[in-house]
């Protein structure tokens, strides 16, 4: 486990310098291994600052330094209409399937054999891969998700600047 902790260091230190000044870029692994564990969940600063033991900020600006170095990816919540009682908080990507997966220590066997793993891995891989194609994209298209407080849920929404929309 040690060697793993160092190379997921390793490669936060070879672009932090490039993006951000962090004092302590060991919460930038604690926090990305957070996210990875929870990757396509709900983003919750103050559970994760519980969780970890640091301050909001500190995992509110790890947060953006990860975006910054492109290992995270947000999701806002899509609100159609303001007067429902939506979840508005977004979720939370690890951008890349095989960093994650590194971050979970999952092979084939154990996502196979895991089927809540592979399904968090699956809608992860999903979600990233539309993101990539709606960057692309010839008619501009945006991204989100979208959760009501009963947990009724739609994992990624697309939607054009016409206001067509399409859940996934």
């Amino acid at each position: 486990m040690a060697s793993s902790k160092a190379t997921s260091s390793r490669l936060l230190s070879r672009d932090l310098d490039d993006v951000a000044s962090v004092r302590e870029p060991r919460n930038l692994d604690r926090v990305l291994r957070l996210i990875g564990a929870r990757s396509g969940g709900i983003l919750n600063v103050n559970g994760m600052a519980t969780e970890l033991g640091i301050n909001r900020a500190t995992v509110a600006k790890c947060v953006q330094v990860l975006e910054r170095l492109f290992l995270v990816r947000l999701l806002g919540a899509w609100r159609h209409n303001l007067g429902h009682r939506l979840v508005k908080s977004p979720k939370a990507y690890v951008v890349d399937s095989g960093l994650l997966a590194y971050l979970l220590g999952a092979d084939e066997g154990r996502i196979a054999a895991d089927g809540g793993l592979a399904g968090a891995m699956l809608e992860s891989f999903v979600a990233m891969e539309l993101v990539r194609h709606a960057e692309l994209a010839e008619r501009p298209l945006t991204i989100h998700h979208y959760r009501d407080q009963r947990k009724r849920e739609v994992d990624v929404v697309l939607e054009r600047h016409g206001g067509e929309v399409v859940g996934i």
